[in-house]
């Protein structure tokens, strides 16, 4: 065992293969950029980023170069079969990284490898040119960007056979390359996010970590749709010179259903050097909360009014998986803090954004009409401030009595435009029309009776956009609507690491996270009793829902009734326990894992 203090990196080349490349699909593109920087530091420019060439907004931050002397005859060797390199610097943060993005559109077309791919995963030509039809979240046909992959690195490796070389692998679908390079002399590692079939099984099994030993793996992939990914993906585990996991409750289900028990744990983490000091935390936190609350003015006043500055802010993010990220224990959580806080006549309100893109057509017109008529008040007033000012000024020092500040032109302007703010009826649980008119989210805000009635201490609502800061309503990107608010809720279900909790720490805002998420696992080993109450570890492993919902419910129910200081205290606690998964700790476990798989390759060459 190296000494992990003292670790350094023995590859003269590190090349890590992603999908998310250059390509934001989930939460592996938050571990490749989040960890750039770090590896460049330990690398150098003997690090490599490799992804998927896709014209357009992929490519935005991508700035092409010419390639090096080096890699020259490598790109010429493919662009003859029909594989094009492009080669250049990916600006993560404040720093180039080396990338080569593969066009392997040409690839498909080979027969060879078409005929290859279909008789290993039985798919049919049908199926096959069913270019549209996806599974998970690619087409069978991206599988030659793995074979591009695999070529590209043999000839390297060909290229420079006196130089040690290490590839990671990120995932199920680049790691189908790792087959073919076992005849080379790259060590690879395979590093398992999540395995398929369990997240597939959470959408059919109460408790999916109660069956795992009884799991029929090759019956049950078909029948959920995902064979193509799982055979994928036990071919990465198998293959690979060093498999790795990012929690333990991926470890156990790789042992379980893959085979292979990881060799190392490559937990996830983030570069806390990028993210705002103490003093900008509170800044921002102060800024982007006034900017929230001016979005609720709008969204809720032209039905009826509450006290704003006694209003709490929480929120849920991430991908719609209505079981897997607990949304179902959430809003059953919301309707039953909503009714004791009616009861209690609790002076305070909640509003909960649950931040999770669906599919929609356009935003309300009866939320875009508030806005307008919202902006209109705003800024006439704005416009009037100088004068009202100066009567004022004038008053004091004349010692003139203030009663004719507002004039009447002035008091029935504002009373025409107050009558187009206000409407009937009751404030939306959703802020766009939805192509799903059976919206799972927004019929279980009905079922719990989460309405948005005047009445309703706890209030909903559903913004089922990505946060880009340019969405046309709170126009604020994801880390800035975060640190605005005051809870940040993950009763995640199934949840193999849990970036979101760990994010709103680093944010400081406190959160909650479960015992069946990799980041909770972490912190109940890590973190001491007093920090602890920075971010709350739910309890679900073998709990019922109903324990959970009480368990959910009466840690809100404590939160809301804090003073402010105890909150700001948390909030402080919740920052320290989010760096522990610091990349500056962290990062040392992907160096050894590529040592590791370099001392693979020098025995298997001895032997």
């Amino acid at each position: 065992m190296e000494n992990m203090k003292k670790i350094k990196p023995k590859a003269d080349y590190l090349f890590e293969v992603s999908f998310e490349v250059c390509n934001k699909i989930g939460g592996i593109y938050t571990v490749i950029t989040s960890k750039a920087d770090l590896l460049f530091k330990y690398y150098n420019n003997k690090y490599f980023l490799i992804g998927p060439y896709i014209p357009g907004e992929g490519t935005i931050r991508f700035r092409e170069k010419e390639s090096p002397y080096k890699f020259k005859d490598v790109f010429a060797e493919l662009k003859k079969e029909g594989i094009e390199c492009h080669y250049g610097e990916w600006r993560i943060g404040e720093k180039d990284i080396n990338t080569i993005l593969i066009d392997y559109r040409r690839l498909v077309k080979y027969d060879k490898i078409k005929k290859e791919i279909q008789k290993e995963f039985n798919i049919s030509s049908a199926k096959w040119n069913a270019s549209e039809k996806e599974i998970g979240h690619y087409r069978v046909v991206d599988l030659t960007w793995a074979i591009a992959v695999a070529k590209l690195l043999t000839k390297i490796w060909e290229k420079e056979k006196n130089k040690k070389i290490v590839a990671q692998f990120h995932d199920w679908l680049p790691g189908y390359a790792i087959k073919f390079l076992k005849g080379t002399g790259v060590a690879t590692v395979f590093t398992t996010h999540a395995t398929r079939l369990a997240r597939a099984l959470t959408t059919k099994y109460k408790d999916i970590y109660k069956v795992l030993d009884k799991i029929n793996y090759d019956k049950e992939s078909k029948s959920m749709g995902v064979f193509v990914e799982c055979l994928c993906e036990k071919i990465a585990a198998k293959s690979a010179d060093i498999f790795t996991a990012v929690s333990e409750t991926t470890a156990l289900e790789a042992k379980k259903l893959l085979g292979r028990n990881p060799d190392v744990l490559t937990l996830n983490g983030l570069d806390f050097r990028k993210f705002p000091s103490l003093e900008e935390r509170l800044i921002k936190h102060n800024l982007n909360n006034q900017k929230i609350k001016e979005f609720l003015l709008y969204y809720f006043f032209p039905y009826y009014h509450f006290n704003i500055k006694n209003t709490l802010i929480y929120f849920i993010c991430g991908r719609y998986e209505f079981k897997n990220k607990g949304i179902d224990i959430l809003i059953e959580s919301l309707g039953k803090l909503n009714n004791i806080l009616k009861k209690d006549d609790f002076k305070k309100t909640i509003v909960v954004f649950f931040w999770i893109p669906t599919n929609v057509i356009d935003i309300k017109k009866s939320l875009i009409e508030s806005r307008i008529f919202y902006g209109g008040i705003k800024n006439f007033v704005h416009e009037n401030l100088e004068t009202i000012r100066d009567k004022i000024i004038y008053s004091i020092v004349s010692r003139r009595r203030l009663s004719k500040l507002i004039t009447s032109d002035f008091l029935f302007e504002i009373r025409k435009r107050m009558m187009g703010f206000i409407k009937k009826g009751l404030p939306p649980p959703v802020t766009h029309n939805l192509i799903n008119k059976r919206d799972i989210i927004l019929m279980n805000f009905k079922k719990v009776g989460l309405n948005n009635s005047a009445e309703d201490k706890v209030k909903v609502i559903y913004y089922p956009v990505y946060l880009t800061g340019a969405d046309g309503l709170l126009d604020l990107s994801y880390y800035d609507a975060m640190i605005g608010c005051d809870l940040g809720i993950f009763p995640s279900y199934y949840e193999p690491w849990g970036y979101t909790p760990l994010e709103s720490g680093a944010l400081s805002v406190p959160a909650v996270t479960t015992d069946l998420a990799g980041f909770g696992k972490f912190l109940l080993k890590n973190a001491t009793e007093e920090n602890k109450k920075g971010i709350f570890v739910l309890r679900r492993k073998g709990k019922k829902d109903k324990e959970v919902i009480n368990s959910l419910v009466k840690y809100l129910y404590s939160f809301a009734k804090l003073p402010k200081k105890p909150r700001t205290e948390r909030k402080l606690k919740a920052r320290s326990l989010a760096l522990l998964a610091n990349w500056e700790k962290l990062i040392i476990h992907h160096i050894h894992a590529h040592n590791l798989a370099l001392e693979k390759i020098k025995t298997r060459k001895n032997s």
